[in-house]
């Protein structure tokens, strides 16, 4: 076993490993299981529905909430999942859910639902979308995350964002927090997701920050939102489009949520590399083999699109170099043109 930090130990976890047969608990203690009890909540999300079943593929005893509009879509996806419709925000009802599960480990995601092909409302539903993240954040996951706990959880992992950090040219590391200070509804999503990280972090938790998800089921999938929108030339590129994405295919992002069951407490990046929108954007049209995208002045994205534009023109690099070497998990599409242009 190698050494992590604070002298504490794990096997390292292959991109495909099949069964964690040990679990590096809340308090860094190695428990050997065959399998593991699992309570996953957000089985309705981009990442949280293939991590279900995957677990249950895996051979572990797993029981998921997924969004009650969503819950029929989670069975048919895999009849033999245990599916609990309970929306994200029925603080009670994940409560009752918790109290009798007897859960091992406890993973804690939000149901950014994985998305039908575009539609014109999307950019309003990605709002409330936050909205609904920021409420989660605030007022339901640090009470679970420390209901997990007195419950008896041995291990806790929570699924936080790389979304609101301070903007720039700066790559962002697992030990840089969020921006707090920003403006509007971006600032509220930071300031909710480090009382989230906080919490975990008090219970000894895993956090994995997850990056723009890439593949089915997501905004860059052939039928996807963003795609769609390229193929049809109707995506507007502000004329300032020198934000950064950090893209994670949903299969890397599944494989590095399984090594967490292995993981020291402690905050990962969950990204491949970083790219600008003014270099993604243009080579998928080209890749599609349609007109590149329109350039607008960046104040064609007020009101609702202003974290949208955030993305675009000042969202920061994302690295994951500890990551890597901690968890014992590196991407198998490590680059942003196989992420994306892979699928399509």
């Amino acid at each position: 076993m190698r050494p992590l930090m604070g002298g504490q130990t794990t096997l390292p976890v292959s991109n495909c490993a099949p069964i964690a047969t040990f679990v590096l608990d809340n308090r860094g203690v190695a428990r050997d299981y065959a399998t593991v009890r699992v309570l996953l909540v957000g089985a309705s999300g981009q990442v949280g529905s293939p991590l279900a079943r995957r677990l249950s593929r895996d051979g572990h005893d797993v029981v998921a909430t997924a969004d009650p509009r969503a819950a029929g879509r989670a069975r048919h996806l895999d009849p033999q999942l245990d599916i609990a419709p309970v929306d994200l925000l029925d603080l009670a009802g994940m409560q009752r859910l918790l109290h009798t599960s007897d859960a091992d480990v406890f993973y804690l995601l939000t149901d950014n639902t994985a998305q039908p092909p575009s539609d014109c409302g999307s950019i309003f539903k990605d709002r409330r979308s936050v909205k609904r993240a920021v409420s989660f954040y605030n007022d339901v996951a640090p009470l679970l995350v420390n209901a997990a706990l007195q419950r008896g959880c041995r291990k806790i992992i929570a699924g936080s964002h790389t979304a609101a950090f301070t903007p720039g040219s700066t790559v962002r590391r697992e030990i840089d927090v969020m921006w707090k200070d920003g403006p509007g509804l971006l600032g509220q999503l930071a300031r909710a997701t480090e009382r989230f990280e906080e919490a975990t972090n008090a219970v000894g938790g895993v956090i994995l920050r997850y990056g723009t998800p890439t593949g089915p089921g997501t905004y860059y999938a052939p039928d996807g939102r963003d795609i769609d929108a390229i193929s049809r030339g109707r995506f507007r590129l502000p004329e300032d489009a020198r934000g950064y994405q950090s893209f994670i295919h949903v299969r890397d992002a599944v494989n590095a949520s399984v090594a967490a069951l292995t993981a020291a407490k402690g905050t990962y990046h969950i990204v491949g590399d970083s790219v600008q929108a003014r270099k993604w954007v243009p080579t998928v049209a080209e890749y599609l083999n349609v007109d590149p995208p329109r350039h607008v002045n960046a104040v064609w994205y007020a009101g609702p699109l202003r974290m949208r534009k955030h993305m675009l023109t000042a969202s920061a690099p994302v690295a994951a170099d500890q990551t890597y070497k901690k968890l014992g998990w590196l991407p198998t599409l490590p680059t942003w043109q196989q992420q994306i242009l892979t699928p399509l």
